[in-house]
């Protein structure tokens, strides 16, 4: 069994030609949910992976430079800035939600499916932070 391989493929959908999926090539291994936000006038693209019952999850966020809207793929070669983080094991499906007019205020939400289950909340302010902060290093 090979694992870590990025057989999960990102792909934009166009509703009036469905039989045309463009997928996007191999993007994060084990990829579980993703959900992409403007924020701060910056695109960014949240991914989760799980390994297993065992194994921590992943939490990806990248800035791109892509434009999601016309279809362009936020691939990682593509990415200004990055970060992965650790969670518990089972990460799935993501979701973002505005919560301030703003725009600074935005959370981003998710769920484990092993064991004991937990829904998972963030400041998406606070993982762009950290993404920001780490690559000042």
């Amino acid at each position: 069994k090979k694992c870590m391989q990025a057989k999960n493929e990102l792909a934009w959908f166009d509703l009036k030609q469905s039989e045309n999926v463009d997928p996007c090539g191999g993007q994060w291994p084990e990829m579980q949910g993703a959900t992409s936000v403007r924020f701060q006038n910056r695109t960014l693209v949240l991914t989760s992976s799980s390994y297993g019952a065992i194994a921590p999850s992943h939490l990806h966020l990248l800035e791109t430079s892509a434009d999601l809207g016309n279809g362009e793929c936020p691939s990682q070669d593509r990415a200004k800035r990055q970060i992965t983080f650790r969670l518990p094991p089972g990460l799935e499906d993501l979701h973002t939600e505005r919560i301030a007019s703003n725009g600074r205020s935005s959370l981003v939400w998710s769920l484990t499916e092993f064991g004991t289950r937990m829904v998972l909340s963030f400041s998406l302010s606070d993982i762009v932070d950290a993404m920001d902060e780490s690559s000042s290093l």
